[in-house]
């Protein structure tokens, strides 16, 4: 279902809408608001939201669950997302090219069937995913103001977790975190804290290079307390000084 207008979601929530099986796509600028079929919509078959230049903020309040992905790029007015509801998304969430979004909210989000990706949004400064416990995979690319990256409840991953080139990213942190199929963590050069204490587990590989701030010892502890794995692991260019340890 492709929504063009106003007037088009006007027509589709008019009718009572709740639930939209298939994806949901908002692909055009004559959409500036979501209201009020914010405050009814609770289930998704997907949500795509690409090339709009106009709508400012997104919050679908009463959305729980996306059986399928959420893709949201290219939307050049949008400041804040919020889906304070949701729960499960099915397949990747993946937020880019987002030239002025500053806050992402997803409180309640639990389970994610694909990968969180977060890519090249200049302006963002917050996202939060405090209950977040199992996904695919996670990519944090090109995020340059954003000040730090927290998954505080996060146990498993599939895949991989890419966190690089972000650049005033000082702080890391997935405490619960045991089991990954990969880490990369590069080229950011302010980062200073890596939080993975309960790692024990990477199936593939560990990669943590080119962190110019931070200590060399924090990245051989926390391999130090891997059981399993990895299959290899690159480390050099963590130049923080000084390069001591507790």
């Amino acid at each position: 279902m492709v929504i063009t207008s106003n007037a088009e979601w006007a027509t589709l929530v008019g009718g009572g809408c709740v639930i939209i099986t298939g994806v949901l796509e908002i692909s055009a600028p004559g959409v500036t608001s979501f209201t009020p079929a914010a405050n009814q919509i609770t289930s998704i078959g997907g949500l795509g939201i690409l090339n709009n230049t106009t709508l400012t903020s997104l919050s679908l309040p009463a959305l729980t669950t996306v059986t399928g992905e959420v893709n949201i790029g290219y939307y050049d007015a949008l400041t804040s997302l919020s889906f304070p509801a949701l729960t499960t998304v099915g397949s990747n969430f993946a937020v880019s090219n987002m030239p002025a979004l500053t806050t992402v909210s997803l409180p309640a989000l639990k389970t994610l069937g694909g990968n969180l990706n977060f890519i090249m949004d200049p302006e963002l400064t917050s996202v939060s995913v405090p209950v977040l416990t199992t996904t695919n995979e996670i990519d944090i690319d090109t995020d340059p103001k954003l000040p730090s990256f927290s998954l505080p409840a996060l146990t498993t991953t599939a895949g991989v977790i890419a966190i690089k080139s972000n650049a005033i990213m000082t702080s890391v942190s997935a405490p619960l975190l045991t089991t990954s199929a990969s880490i990369y963590i590069t080229s950011n050069p302010a980062l200073t804290t890596l939080t993975l204490s309960a790692l024990t587990t990477v199936s593939g590989a560990m990669t943590v290079q080119l962190n110019a701030a931070l200590r060399q010892c924090v990245v051989d502890a926390i391999k130090t307390k891997i059981t399993t794995g990895p299959t290899t692991y690159t480390t050099f260019s963590n130049d923080g000084m000084p390069n001591t340890c507790p």
